[in-house]
């Protein structure tokens, strides 16, 4: 029997060694680096090591997990469900309009629906939107 593996969106970032500060933004938490330039992430399995060049997923349970690159360009396809065009969005914080070109995409585990998301250049505020 055969199977195809489901289709998903995953947020990721991959890990080039020189961006420990986006890491840190994407996961949240300070990730621990060894001696070789890999990451130590903390998983639902335990601690799992993201060699240079893997790439940090977000599942969508909000778990971390590396994936290597070679077989990460092998699972996953960009993912644009969005207007190729960009969209315009207006803050309701502080009213300030801008053109988002790309957007976050996250997962709303109560809702179990996928949005988007963006935040605001001017006042900092966390836009979403595409429930």
């Amino acid at each position: 029997m055969r199977y195809i593996k489901k289709s998903i969106p995953v947020e990721a970032i991959q890990w080039t060694g020189n961006n420990f500060d986006k890491i840190v933004e994407f996961m949240g938490i300070n990730p621990v680096v060894t001696s070789q330039n890999e990451l130590i992430i903390n998983t639902e399995n335990g601690e799992a090591l993201a060699e240079l060049n893997s790439f940090i997923v977000r599942g969508t349970e909000g778990d971390f997990y590396p994936v290597k690159e070679n077989i990460f360009r092998d699972t996953y396809d960009i993912y644009s469900n969005c207007d190729p065009q960009g969209s315009i969005i207006t803050c309701r914080t502080c009213g300030e309009t801008t053109f988002v070109e790309h957007p976050n995409l996250s997962y709303d585990g109560c809702l179990k629906k996928y949005f988007y998301w963006y935040l605001c250049p001017y006042c900092g505020t966390k836009i979403n939107w595409g429930y």
